[in-house]
């Protein structure tokens, strides 16, 4: 019982943190409903991740802190709300047709088989041996700690701490639940996306082929944070496509932070952040404003882990810049490779 009510706290934080990202931005009267939505679940699941980051750096990884990170931005949910309440009687959507009935059972057949994988006992060696055990470790020694290990150590890891917040809260369950939940945030994106540019048949059409491609079907149950990340890059594509057409800096904070979150995650998130700043200097002088904003609030967001390993290394890439910039003189390099 514990283990759900943890879950659902989870939901309603993640909610939260995300509505209130697109509250203080002024971007949310540019979403339909549903699209405020999903957005506001996909960013507040990176945001939780992002806010545990500065307890566990200053040595409280631990329950109390963890709670309170995820209760605090339940706030968020009033907004959100209440923009609910003031479209309640907007709702016009046409009843689904014979076709859409369908595809919608297909949908609720994966969504039952992944909630099936959710409910079983974790069997991703990654995801035990690293994914889980980090944040794990973390919250055995109460604080956030630099591993001076190449590959798996000193990389940005704000998914992972994410998972860490999920398992300090309701173990082992909650976490899978936890994974589940993120993992389906990409077949939310895909489908609210599709809708803007073709029927809903279609869009139902896609998110069924998406959320049953090997890369999700294997990794959106584990903690592999692929599927996280590209619903990261469906938001932060969509939104610079609506920053240059509505003219709005608040969409590209929109795109920016979930850039921020993606540089977060992986060190592959620098070339959708590069790929981004780009395409706003493409549109000539107007989108100087849009690369501007787009930039600081992708740093803002995203530099967490950046200057975590530059503090203990000198290298914000760890170990990338190994050989090019100097690391400290009592570097533990060779210890860390034997482990």
């Amino acid at each position: 019982m514990m283990s759900l009510l943890a879950f659902l706290l989870l939901i309603f934080g993640s909610l939260g943190a995300g509505s209130i990202v697109l509250h203080l931005s002024g971007a949310r009267k540019f979403f339909t409903l549903g699209e405020d939505a999903a957005i506001s679940l996909t960013l507040g699941i990176g945001m939780i991740g992002w806010f545990a980051f500065f307890p566990g750096i200053i040595g409280y990884f631990s329950n109390p802190a963890l709670f309170l990170i995820t209760l605090l931005p339940c706030i968020g949910l009033i907004p959100l709300w209440s923009r609910y309440q003031s479209n309640i009687g907007d709702f016009s959507y046409p009843p689904f047709t014979i076709t859409e009935k369908f595809l919608t059972f297909g949908l609720m057949i994966i969504l039952s088989f992944d909630l099936l994988e959710a409910c079983s006992p974790q069997a991703d060696a990654d995801t035990m041996a690293y994914h889980f055990a980090t944040p794990a470790l973390f919250l055995q020694h109460g604080a956030v700690e630099f591993i001076p290990r190449a590959i798996d150590g000193g990389v940005p890891l704000l998914q992972q701490l994410g998972y860490g917040v999920a398992l300090s809260l309701g173990g082992e369950l909650t976490a899978n639940l936890w994974l589940m939940l993120s993992g389906w945030t990409v077949g939310l994106m895909v489908f609210f996306v599709s809708t803007r540019i073709t029927s809903r048949p279609w869009a139902l059409l896609l998110t069924i082929l998406v959320m049953t491609t090997p890369a999700i079907v294997y990794g959106a149950g584990t903690g592999q944070v692929e599927a996280r990340t590209a619903a990261y890059v469906i938001i932060a594509a969509f939104a610079v496509y609506m920053a240059i057409k509505e003219d709005r800096v608040s969409l590209a904070l929109i795109a920016a932070v979930a850039t921020g979150l993606f540089f977060g995650t992986k060190y592959t998130g620098l070339l959708i952040g590069f790929s981004c700043g780009i395409i706003f200097l493409l549109q000539g002088r107007k989108g100087i404003k849009h690369a501007v904003v787009f930039s600081l609030g992708a740093i803002v967001i995203g530099s967490q882990w950046y200057t975590f390993n530059f503090y203990h290394t000198g290298d914000p890439v760890f170990p990338l810049l190994w050989g090019i910039v100097e690391y400290p003189i009592n570097f533990p390099w060779s210890d860390a490779q034997s482990l």
